[in-house]
Order: structure tokens, then C-alpha cells, then sequence
């Protein structure tokens, strides 16, 4: 390219083309944390309906037939699913675990974010809630939370690839639109150049809309008009 790239960072076309990535940027962040925010939300409802679900089904379960019929159904459960998606634990007052494959628990109810441990492999993220049952048993149910941080982890390249990748092309177009135009002011400014040392055969290309935007090659040329003029006159006095 003909024209030097430290110039063409100073042209208005370049400086809209930034002000132009700028904003689509904030834009995009906006977008993304809406999209994230929705998306947690929506993967947090999930993981509590199926817990609660579980929960709510086992709570039955101790109401219909006591501690002996829960513990067999929790049991039953985890070597229906001895490697997840759900984890159980029944535990009793002294938190000694009566069945389940989580181990001892001791902040009491509520909603809790764990990770399980897991021989010869990494541990699994799981959500969780906790109750206390009438005879003073506790009773947690948990379910792989994995799917949430892949989705996480998803939407964070997808918005990372996409957003660098316009603004890269927004960067290419401006630089290329800036070349364009500065190429356009080097011939008008040379042509204005000739005319005032005096070579009247030169003419400016018919650019209204460029020398509109270039005030200062507009004052130049209004500038060589008087000079131009006065040399013609005083070649016409010669003859």
C-alpha cells in the first residue's frame, strides 16, 4: 500500500470505523451477558426441578414406609446410578451415613454447590439441596452440574470467536476504506500542488464529496485561486 499505515490511523474514516467497533463491542458484551444470566437461570431452574423431584419422591417414600424404606430406595437408586447423574445421602443425627454414595454432610439445609470425589478420575461438580426429615434424619439429593459449566464454557468461546472475529473484519474494512481515501486526497492535494507553482493545465478531479470532508485541502484550493488568477493575468499582459 501506497500510503503509510501510521496516516491512515489518523484519517475520520479510520476513527469512525473505531468508534463503530467500539460500540458494537459494548453491544456484543450487553448481548453476552444477557444471553449468559438467561442461560444460568435457565440451567439452575433445571438442575433444582430435578432434585426437587427426586427429593420430593423419597420424602413420600420415608412418609409411606419409614427409615427402612427410604434407606432401601436410596440404596436401590445408587446402584441404579452408582456413577451419577444423581447423589444420595442419608445420614442420621450423629451425621454417621446410613445409605448413598455422598459423604457426611454438616451445613444443614438448603441449596449447595459440591464437588464429588471420584476415585481415578476428576471430581464431579453437583448441585445439591438438603433437608431434615421428621425423625431428625438428613436427606440430600444432588444431580451433575457438569452440563452447566460445558454450557458456560460454550457461550464464552462462541461470543469470543464471533466478537473477535467481526472486529478484526471491522478493522480490515476501515483500514482498507482509510487507503482508499487518503489516495483520493494525494491526487487532489498533488493536482493542487501544480496549480499554485503556477501549472494551470492540471486539473482537480471532480470529488465534491471529499473535498466537503478535507476542510483544510477545501481552504488550500480556495487559497491557490487568487495565485492562479494573478499568473494568468500577468501572462496575458506579456503576450
Amino acid at each position: 500500500m501506497s500510503v503509510a499505515l501510521p496516516r491512515i490511523l489518523r484519517t475520520s474514516s479510520f476513527h469512525l470505523t473505531l468508534a463503530y467497533a467500539g460500540l458494537f463491542g459494548a453491544s456484543v458484551l450487553i448481548l453476552f451477558g444477557v444471553i449468559y444470566w438467561a442461560t444460568s437461570v435457565y440451567m439452575a431452574d433445571s438442575l433444582d426441578a430435578a432434585v426437587d423431584s427426586d427429593l420430593t419422591e423419597l420424602e413420600d417414600a420415608f412418609q409411606a414406609g419409614g427409615e427402612a424404606a427410604l434407606a432401601v430406595l436410596v440404596e436401590e437408586r445408587v446402584r441404579q446410578m452408582p456413577h451419577g447423574p444423581m447423589y444420595y445421602l442419608l445420614q442420621d443425627p450423629l451425621e454417621k451415613v446410613v445409605a448413598g454414595n455422598l459423604l457426611p454432610f454438616h451445613d444443614g439445609e438448603g441449596r449447595f454447590d459440591l464437588k464429588v470425589s471420584r476415585s481415578n478420575a476428576p471430581s464431579v461438580p453437583i448441585h445439591a439441596r438438603g433437608i431434615f426429615l421428621a425423625d431428625g434424619k438428613y436427606l440430600m439429593v444432588g444431580v451433575d452440574a457438569l452440563p452447566r459449566r460445558e454450557m458456560h464454557k460454550l457461550i464464552l468461546r462462541v461470543f469470543g470467536w464471533s466478537s473477535a472475529i467481526t472486529l478484526l473484519l471491522a478493522f480490515a474494512g476501515g483500514a482498507l476504506m482509510s487507503g482508499g481515501l487518503l489516495r483520493r486526497v494525494e491526487t487532489i492535494s498533488r493536482a493542487a500542488r501544480d496549480i499554485m507553482a503556477g501549472n494551470l493545465s492540471r486539473r482537480i478531479p471532480k470529488m465534491v464529496m471529499v473535498t466537503v470532508a478535507c476542510p483544510s485541502l477545501r481552504n488550500s484550493t480556495r487559497a491557490a485561486t487568487p495565485r492562479s488568477l494573478a499568473s494568468s493575468k500577468a501572462a496575458n499582459e506579456v503576450k
